[in-house]
């Protein structure tokens, strides 16, 4: 079958008004639920999550995802790390309702005080406080005091 100039302009502007109405549903869906559906106060804005208890890890062993679940109403839009352990990273889980920790630590070192920022797509931002501390390797705890600050 040959396509020609003008079928293929069509199937051009077809899948174009597709994606644009696509969009703009989504867009309207959303505003809809929000309406509908508005949330309680504008605190509900704000990312907030359970506290975590003391974290510890094994120098060199990987790490999937330690999981700091939002409780609030809005999505999270970014999660960024100040002094996580190097080797570990931060992201926002797929679905937005979590931050992930997640790599290889890198080093074994003491208790280490961490801080997530959490940001919800309002733009309000929660610090989230870890206590994480990383054991040798090899299971000696060779300099390592876990009730040292």
């Amino acid at each position: 079958m040959k396509l020609s100039v003008a079928n293929v302009c069509l199937i051009t502007w077809v899948t174009s008004v597709t994606l644009i109405i696509a969009g703009n549903y989504y867009k309207y869906a959303e505003a809809k639920r929000l309406k509908e559906n508005p949330p309680p106060d504008e605190s509900i804005m704000t990312p907030e999550f359970d506290p975590l208890p003391p974290i510890t890890l094994i120098e060199g062993a990987q790490i999937n995802n330690i999981k700091l679940r939002n409780k609030a109403y809005y999505w999270l839009s970014d999660c960024l790390a100040h002094d996580l352990p190097r080797g570990l990273r931060v992201k926002v889980s797929v679905d937005r309702a979590t931050c992930e920790i997640f790599g290889v630590p890198e080093e074994a070192g003491p208790l280490k005080e961490a801080a997530i920022i959490a940001v919800s797509k309002t733009r309000a931002r929660t610090l989230v406080k870890l206590s994480i501390t990383i054991m040798p390797s090899s299971g000696e705890r060779q300099g390592i005091d876990s009730a040292s600050p």
